[in-house]
């Protein structure tokens, strides 16, 4: 494997050879060589040094690495000559860049390939955890000269001239990072990567893991290269900055990851099964915990504390025509602003991805929400809300302060509140717009009633006074022990990714207590039957139960009944 690592283009014109200088069943055969490698063998997939750990500068232009990420953008398909003939030798430019060697000028085979490009950067809102854990997984199977730290082949490229408005500075190029290409200001780390397979079934804002082949693409030094660029440089230039400043990869593996936990294995899903079965087994020994944790940042409101529970492993686990089931946004009312920070803390330390968002006027005025399209460039700018399926977003309104919102900030909050209530984004097209499907639990923190209605209001009811808050974190600072802060973190995962059946024993029960429920409350409707089948649905998988048991059916019609109560005790006193 190591050898492979480092000369996988060796491999590539091995096989060039094999398939009698064929490109189309090189690309074929090279890709199901590389899946047989890689796709089942964790270990050997570590062996891979990661750009999400090692700094470019460490690692060796033509040898294999891999980075975990999400797609923000998929640029137009690039065309390219797959051989050529240099020295009597028929050589191939499959997995390569032009600038990686030199192929000649003769082409033996007229008919151009196509290959996609994919703009790829760090997982935003990835929490510091998952980072960690997945670092410690490589560090745990590799030393540092079986990743080859001291492969580095550092070339000193000059400084680029500048030219264009690429280089003008509206793309920053000396900067480490490139305006409107991330959602969030961290990890701002990206890859342009260059995609041989059929990706059908990836598609945009996805999570997963590139491994492929380093490539290298050189500053721009030519004084006269403005003149001799080709049409539509700026997009030329932005599609293809330098390898120094964002590193390019010609993926040879590519695979969709459906969870980013280190801690159940890697994603072979037999390594998971193990720790998924034990996980389950034990869940109302974890579910305990979690809610004594929840209920003392809650200051002793259990109620509170198992609907936030509910909240965290639910996911949107199907859309019945546009309709996502399973959403389950929430509204936690009468919550401190120091309250709704030390549970955006503890949750960072649980999910694998959250985010707070400050709802205060400035941050709503002065910040790019909606992704939109830039036909100067032909790319698109990211967002806040271009986020990967099962981030976790806490909106706190206490930063709200009086004022005005302006055309900015009023159309952040419809976005918002769009993916709120329909869990999609419409991405602004200019002269249109494209709904994207998002699966993003929005956790809305306020003092009164929320500037944005979720799908759920939960009215705190604390027990004990707000001024026990800073010995609350302490206290639980002190409990969250590693092991301890595993287990749940394993917990909430499993839970969130677990799916749960209806029997048909007790589809009939549920139906004959929906009538009777009718029956007594004629204000009842079909979305409130709907919201009691998805809380019951949570209840049952955060107590491990993959069927619906009616113990728990009972219980989520208890919790229902005590919050709608609460909720109406409360409008009433308003």
């Amino acid at each position: 494997m190591q050898d492979l690592v480092k000369k996988p283009l060796k491999e590539v014109d091995s096989i060039f050879k094999a398939c009698k200088y064929d490109s189309e069943k090189t690309v074929e055969t090279v890709l199901e060589f590389f899946k047989k490698q890689l796709d089942c063998s964790t270990k050997d997939l570590l062996k891979v040094p990661s750009l999400n750990d090692i700094p470019q500068d460490q690692l060796r232009v033509g040898q294999l690495v891999r980075f975990r990420c999400m797609i923000q953008d998929m640029y137009d398909p690039e065309y390219f000559m797959p051989a050529y003939r240099k020295d009597d030798a028929v050589i191939t430019s499959l997995f390569r860049d032009p600038f990686d060697e030199d192929f000649g000028d003769e082409i033996v085979d007229s008919r151009p390939m196509d290959r996609s490009t994919w703009h790829c950067i760090a997982i935003p809102a990835e929490n510091e955890w998952v980072i960690n854990g997945y670092h410690q997984a490589f560090i745990a199977l590799t030393t540092s000269k079986s990743v080859d730290i001291d492969m580095a082949t550092n070339q000193n490229e000059e400084v680029p001239k500048k030219k264009s408005r690429f280089q003008h500075g509206e793309v920053n190029e000396a900067g480490h990072l490139r305006p409107n290409c991330f959602p969030l200001p961290t990890h701002q780390k990206s890859c342009i990567v260059k995609v041989y397979m059929d990706n059908a079934n990836i598609r945009l804002n996805d999570v997963i893991e590139v491994i492929g082949i380093l490539s290298h693409f050189p500053e721009k030094t030519d004084e006269n290269q403005a003149e001799t660029a080709p049409f539509g440089s700026d997009e030329y230039y932005f599609k293809n900055p330098p390898s120094s400043l964002v590193p390019r990869v010609h993926a040879v593996f590519c695979k969709k990851i459906t969870h980013q936990n280190p801690l159940l294995g890697y994603y072979v899903e037999e390594e998971s099964a193990i720790v998924r079965r034990r996980v389950l087994e034990e869940a109302p020994k974890w579910r305990s915990e979690f809610l004594s944790i929840l209920k003392q940042v809650f200051l002793g409101d259990e109620q509170t504390a198992e609907y936030v529970l509910l909240h965290l492993i639910s996911r949107v686990y199907v859309r019945h025509d546009v309709l996502p089931l399973g959403k389950f946004s929430l509204n936690l009312r009468n919550v401190a602003g120091e309250q709704a920070k030390l549970l955006a803390e503890l949750l960072s330390q649980l999910v694998t991805k959250s985010h707070l968002v400050p709802m205060s006027l400035e941050f709503l005025n002065g910040t790019k929400f909606i992704p939109s399209k830039d036909y100067d460039l032909n790319r698109l700018k990211s967002g806040l809300l271009q986020l990967s399926d099962g981030t976790h977003i806490i909106c706190d309104e206490n930063a709200l302060e009086s004022g005005q919102l302006n055309a900015i900030g009023v159309e952040n909050v419809k976005a918002l509140g769009n993916m709120i209530q329909n869990q999609s984004v419409q991405y602004n097209f200019g002269f249109h717009q494209m709904e994207f499907y998002t699966d993003v639990p929005v956790l809305y923190v306020s003092q009164g009633k929320g500037l944005i209605r979720c799908d759920f209001q939960v009215k705190l009811q604390p027990t004990q006074s707000l001024d026990k808050l800073s010995e609350v974190a302490s206290t639980l600072k002190e409990h969250l022990t590693e092991e301890l802060l595993t287990n749940l973190r394993r917990y909430v995962t499993i839970m969130k990714i677990s799916d749960q059946r209806l029997s048909e024993d007790m589809q009939k029960a549920v139906q004959e207590d929906f009538v009777a429920m009718r029956t007594a409350n004629s204000t009842m409707t079909a979305d409130d039957l709907h919201n009691l089948l998805v809380v019951a649905r949570y209840v049952a998988l955060s107590k491990g139960e993959l069927d619906l048991s009616p113990e728990s059916w009972i219980h989520a019609k208890e919790l229902e009944a005590e919050r709608l109560a609460r909720c109406t005790q409360n409008w009433q006193t308003a």
